[in-house]
């Protein structure tokens, strides 16, 4: 074999320098499109997720709506106004004498002090908004709270177990928190009762009581009114 044989067989020397690779600027581009596909979707799910979640705040508060306003339409029956009605009118004409004890409660505040206490139930647990139920019921929580209060300590005294009406107890706190209350005055409580009673013009211009069923005290010796 002759040399320029040789020099036609031997493979060409590639130039001296830095070597480049025909792959890298493809998988480099491509690395670009992954990262570039892997922050939209997190972006999309970051969205999705705080839109899921404005929907279901949306549909919490909708529910809480939903609730408070079905409990008020309960509440404003015509069986319940006209318990609360009875009772304001012989509250009026027992000069709000004090409840010594549970079983001095007439049958009527037993109820209305039941439901509130369904109320504050779903208070607590958030079933229902706070402040709606202050806006709805708070006059009733803390009138009747007051009404009864001697007759609540009475009853936990005897019977320091008895869960009786616990979660009224917690909202009636709640409610005097947020209106900034101590004590309902005995002019308020007197209000409270003459807007609930058609009668009450001519019950406090009498200004007789009725005759009393069960030994009760005046109302200047009520606590709940200190």
């Amino acid at each position: 074999m002759n040399e320029g044989t040789k020099r036609v067989s031997e493979p060409s020397q590639a130039p001296p320098g830095p070597q480049t690779s025909s792959a890298g600027p493809k998988t480099s581009y491509w690395d670009k499109i992954n990262a570039i596909s892997t922050l939209v979707v997190a972006v999309c799910t970051v969205i999705a997720v705080l839109v899921a979640g404005s929907q279901l705040r949306d549909q919490n508060r909708q529910a809480k709506t939903d609730k408070i306003l079905s409990l008020v339409a309960k509440f404003d029956e015509k069986p319940m106004r006209e318990m609360r009605a009875k009772l304001a009118c012989d509250r009026l004409q027992s000069s709000l004498a004090l409840f010594k004890t549970r079983k001095d409660i007439p049958d009527e505040l037993i109820v209305q002090l039941d439901f509130l206490d369904t109320v504050g139930l779903l208070m607590q647990r958030e079933a229902v908004d706070r402040d709606d139920a202050w806006f709805m019921f708070s006059d009733s929580v803390e009138h009747y709270g007051a009404d009864v209060k001697k007759a609540a300590e009475a009853e936990h005294e005897a019977h320091p177990n008895d869960s009786w009406n616990t979660h009224f107890w917690h909202m009636n706190e709640a409610m005097l928190r947020i209106d900034e209350r101590r004590h309902i005055k005995p002019e308020d409580m007197k209000k409270f009762y003459a807007d609930d009673c058609p009668t009450a013009d001519r019950i406090q211009a009498s200004g007789k009581p009725a005759e009393q069923k069960k030994p009760a005290l005046a109302l200047s010796n009520n606590p709940a009114f200190r």
